[in-house]
């Protein structure tokens, strides 16, 4: 696909990053015009379509957006109208299967002439992390429904000003967090409901998912001509490419990913929340590293988060490296390879996208309902739209934004966090017994790999404490620095607005 054609629209050519020519009455860019439009958006913007079909564009191709952009073909009455990449060549693959599909979309890399155009109805987000929270903002400033995926925000204070922008426009917002349509989880979260399970004593929650390293190189990368690296940097500062992948490793790399804990991690937390009904833990505590691996990567492959709700505490577990060089397979809790275990006075809860089970104290299983991996999450986000109703949302955005601030919280906690050994390491969690058990499993993973216990060291952040119903630290040992990375420094135009 040429420059030409991905710079053709109704409005005719355009440069690569000249800013787009909004109109302000479906564009109400930056705070002060959105506050001021508040009391009026929903009148402003009001939905025309209701029952008619939705048109959707899809922005972010490569992996999840291509999923999403081809689960469109099991919604009702969908379309897709626009599609978006940086990479002129993913860009190119999609357009040509979804031609293929009997549409006709629209093609750009600049996700700003998506969002103005008057045949675009919702968003499908799948862009880096670090694009999330500002695409949905300014998807809901221009009067789009937006679908964001996990995690819906790169740092703590653009998430709170994404959820703010969804529930102050009148628009349908929802995420990604797909375990929420889950009919394994939902069928167990209804039938818990009618039942006497005792109190929560803790919650593990797993994911134990092989990965190799991402490479090292010693000097900056050359960008393929083909992918607008400006586009992609967006909010963030243009730097020189340090990874051997330009694509998915950048999950790794704080600038633009969140690590395992934002990634995976985003969707188990969002299952302990919703499964349990918590907000945001009392405190924090996260310990692991990045082990064996000399690559460009800056994320744990190892780790452990324990958030303290004060009824309960909730492990979040998880490991990338295989049980041994010679065992290729990962670690297992109860059987799972990944899902969450909630442990009650009388029995035990345990929950994947296969299949949700109830076990009695005594190990019986007492029932059990077959998961089907969230089929129905982007029919439930189309339903919504069509009905003008969010009120039956799966995954309202603005509660997932807490999930994804709670993941951010470990990640800070970890980040600020000093070396210990693994004596001084359970020394801080003090009596918590899963998370010990947990702790003690990882020198005995590790030694496998010939790191002896004695040498071991974790990066240990923690315990930080949290303010009431707010997603910042208020003590703990280098609160302080944890607070400084609550909030990133936005590079114009791309800057994430202040709404509140």
């Amino acid at each position: 696909m040429s420059e030409a054609e991905l710079n053709q629209d109704t409005h005719g050519p355009r440069g690569p990053l000249e800013p787009v020519a909004l109109d302000r009455r479906r564009f109400l860019w930056g705070s002060s015009a959105l506050l001021a439009g508040c009391a009026s958006a929903p009148t402003l913007l009001q939905h025309k379509r209701s029952e008619e079909g939705v048109r959707f564009a899809v922005i972010g191709l490569n992996g999840r957006g291509r999923e999403l952009r081809r689960a469109l073909a099991l919604v009702d009455k969908a379309s897709v109208t626009a599609l978006c990449d940086v990479d002129e060549r993913l860009l190119a693959r999609e357009v040509t299967d979804t031609k293929a599909a009997g549409f006709d979309p629209f093609a750009t890399k600049d996700l700003r002439r998506v969002i103005e155009r008057d045949d675009v109805d919702a968003l499908l987000i799948a862009t880096p992390n670090h694009w999330h929270a500002l695409a949905g903002i300014w998807g809901l400033q221009a009067g789009k429904h937006v679908y964001v995926e996990k995690p819906v925000s790169h740092s703590v204070w653009e998430g709170e000003q994404l959820a703010l922008a969804s529930t102050s426009l009148g628009r349908i917002a929802a995420a990604g967090t797909q375990n929420r349509s889950d009919s394994g989880h939902r069928g167990f979260l209804e039938w818990s409901r009618t039942q006497d399970l005792g109190r929560i004593r803790y919650v593990h929650a797993v994911w134990y998912r092989l990965r190799d390293p991402i490479g090292k190189v010693s000097a900056a990368q050359p960008v393929d001509p083909a992918i607008d690296h400006d586009l992609f940097c967006g909010p963030r500062p243009v730097t020189p490419v340090l990874r051997a992948n330009y694509h998915y490793d950048w999950h790794w790399q704080w600038p633009f990913g969140n690590g395992e804990i934002g990634n995976l991690g985003s969707h188990l937390v969002d299952d302990v929340r919703w499964l349990t009904g918590v907000g945001f833990p009392r405190r924090v505590l996260c310990a692991g590293g990045r082990y064996l691996w000399d690559d460009n990567g800056e994320t744990p492959n190892v780790s452990l988060s324990v958030f303290d709700y004060g009824s309960f505490p909730a492990l979040l577990e998880l490991r990338n490296l295989p049980l041994s060089p010679e065992l290729n397979i990962g670690p297992t809790m109860r059987g799972l390879g990944s899902g969450v275990m909630i442990r009650y006075e009388r029995g035990w809860f345990l929950g994947t996208r296969a299949e949700s089970r109830y076990f009695a104290e005594d190990g019986t299983l007492v029932q059990s309902w077959r998961g089907d991996a969230g089929k129905d999450h982007l029919r439930n986000f189309s339903r919504a739209i069509r009905r003008n109703e969010s009120a039956h949302l799966t995954a309202p955005l603005d509660d997932v934004v807490k999930s994804s601030a709670t993941c951010h919280l470990a990640n800070l906690a970890w980040r600020s966090g000093r070396e210990a050994t693994l004596a001084e390491t359970r020394d801080t969690l003090g009596g918590i017994d899963p998370a010990l058990a947990v702790l003690d499993s990882i020198p005995q993973h590790l030694a496998a790999h010939g790191i002896a216990p004695d040498a071991l060291r974790f990066r240990l952040g923690g315990w930080l404490e949290v303010a009431p119903n707010e997603a910042r630290f208020v003590g703990g040992e280098g609160f302080e620095r944890a607070n400084l990375l609550l909030k990133e420094e936005y590079r114009a135009p791309f800057s994430v607005p202040k709404l509140g």
